[in-house]
């Protein structure tokens, strides 16, 4: 297996064992969490900041992998599928207990064996709908 595929298939583990820690040390120091409608996590501290505030409202969260590619240098994409209830609070919203299924795609550049950058595309309007949120 490829030091890529390894990094992908650590940070598939550290996600579903909800170790915010050991996500988060996956990363390069610098590294940057960028989401799809325009969110930016610069740096390990709020990489890890963000992850915990994330399994702390969704603690029975699952991602399962369907798809990965990999190129012949240092870029990945990762197609997965994740689900979870909203069961405490998350940024300014109280938990619903409602629960939501998504599908989105991760794309990882990794640099001598830590993530330097980190695209994640989901459709967040959906998983709002699907939590109760607006």
């Amino acid at each position: 297996m490829s030091e890529i595929a390894d990094v992908i298939n650590a940070w598939v583990a550290a996600a579903n064992s909800h170790d915010a820690r050991e996500l988060a040390a996956l990363y390069s120091p610098g590294a940057q969490l960028l989401y799809a409608w325009g969110e930016r996590l610069d740096g390990r501290d709020s990489i890890v900041h963000h992850f915990n505030d994330f399994f702390r409202a969704f603690p029975n969260w699952s991602k399962e992998p369907y798809s990965f590619i990999q190129n012949d240098r240092d870029w990945a994409v990762l197609e997965w599928q994740a689900r979870a209830a909203f069961l405490g609070p998350y940024r300014e919203s109280d938990p619903t207990g409602r629960s939501f299924h998504l599908r989105g795609c991760g794309v990882f550049h990794i640099v001598d064996g830590r993530i330097r950058l980190h695209r994640r595309y989901l459709d967040r309007r959906d998983w709002f709908q699907q939590i109760g949120l607006r």
